[in-house]
């Protein structure tokens, strides 16, 4: 039972109104006129102190009245059981296996219960059996895609399982419809040292702790995986500007990190640059795009900035280096362990949607109006009946 309207509750204070008329009332009493109240006595001669019977019958019925008066108006609400709605729960696991097989017990009694346990890679796939579950992908970047603000089919609760590495999650807004609880591993271990490009038998390129791009002849402990420092490149472009600047940005990179690039006739160059708006890429190549830009569902397709539209300007020169790099370590995973947060830190990273919701309505005003038309006409028959 609720009340949509609470304040109108101290309404019910102003029950004691009819209870005080009816006591001042009952004092005042009727004086009557009869032939022999002269032989009476002065000290029986004294109004009559009672209430009547009918009389206490028209007070509750008066009190009855106005306490219906202040339900209505505080539009009561009465909650049934019949039907409760079944609460949807879902379960977003970061795609590490060490952080499944902490969590193990946990999912398992999800996936029971008939919750749904997602696996937050690309695919966001579904989770209905743990011990033949095998990854398409793990220690990548968290892909929520809709799962924390689907309005349409919204969830109650959402449990998120995370290492806590900073580097699983991208940004620090994340919006949400609900506020997910979180569970942050305590045991998993970092992950894998940073990949690496050998630029010659002497020398690597990487990413240090700075999180500054260091080429070094020392060696590094617990490297991830090496990639040649020579790299093959086709041109797809029409412009013969364009095909300029992208040669004399790949020179640049050669020039500050000994990186070496080798133009191929070949399609299946490990660098591909186009202008086409439509191509077939394949996951072991890294392409770039020139001209109007849609986001594209691959992870490997880039677009050249600097050359936007087929403008070709200073800026262009001084750009296209840069992102180049950026984006073929991006592609080669070549970046830095970041930090790990705390829970608290995490938290503060979702921040809650407003979700229009359905207004609550009363659902006992019709019986109450019923009501309060029936005892409204009883109190006006015991009214007249009394002469009240």
């Amino acid at each position: 039972m609720d009340f949509l309207n609470p304040a109108i509750l101290w309404g019910l204070a102003a029950l004691g109104i009819p209870v005080l008329i009816h006591l001042w009332n009952g004092r005042k009493g009727i004086t009557m006129a009869w032939a022999a109240v002269r032989f009476l006595e002065e000290n029986n001669n004294k109004p009559a102190r009672h209430i009547k019977f009918d009389q206490w019958m028209l007070l509750m019925v008066r009190l009855l009245l106005l306490a219906l008066l202040v339900l209505l108006l505080s539009k009561l609400v009465w909650a049934t059981s019949s039907n409760p709605k079944e609460k949807k729960v879902i379960h977003l696991v970061e795609p590490s296996m060490e952080l499944l097989a902490e969590f193990k017990f946990e999912l398992q009694q999800a996936i029971n219960k008939g919750e749904q346990v997602f696996w937050l890679d690309q695919h966001q796939t579904e989770l209905h059996d743990l011990e033949s579950f095998s990854p398409m992908s793990e220690n990548g970047s968290i892909y929520f895609s809709n799962l924390l603000t689907n309005k349409e089919d919204a969830v109650d609760n959402i449990h998120l399982y995370l290492s806590g590495y900073e580097s699983a999650i991208e940004g620090n807004f994340i919006p949400v419809t609900v506020n997910p609880t979180l569970y942050v591993s305590n045991f998993s271990s970092p992950k894998k040292s940073t990949n690496l490009i050998q630029v010659n038998p002497n020398k690597l390129l990487y990413i240090n702790e700075l999180n500054q791009l260091e080429l070094s002849d020392e060696p590094v402990e617990n490297p991830g995986q090496v990639y040649d420092g020579t790299f093959t490149y086709f041109l797809d472009l029409e412009s013969e500007k364009q095909v300029e600047i992208i040669k004399a940005s790949l020179q640049a990179i050669y020039d500050v990190f000994e990186l070496e690039f080798e133009e191929s006739t070949n399609e299946d160059a490990q660098l591909y640059f186009t202008d086409q708006s439509k191509i077939d890429p394949k996951p072991d190549r890294i392409y770039w795009k020139t001209g109007n830009f849609e986001r594209e569902q691959y992870a490997n397709i880039y677009h050249l900035r600097g050359l936007d539209r087929g403008i070709v300007s200073i800026e262009a020169y001084e750009e296209l280096p840069e992102q180049i790099v950026n984006d073929l370590f991006d592609f080669l995973e070549i970046k830095r362990e970041h930090t790990r947060l705390t829970a608290s830190q995490l938290q503060s990273r979702f921040h809650l949607l407003e979700v229009e919701q359905k207004p609550t309505q009363a659902n006992t005003y019709e019986i109450l109006w019923v009501l309060f038309l029936f005892v409204l006409v009883v109190e006006r028959l015991l009214s007249n009946w009394s002469r009240v």
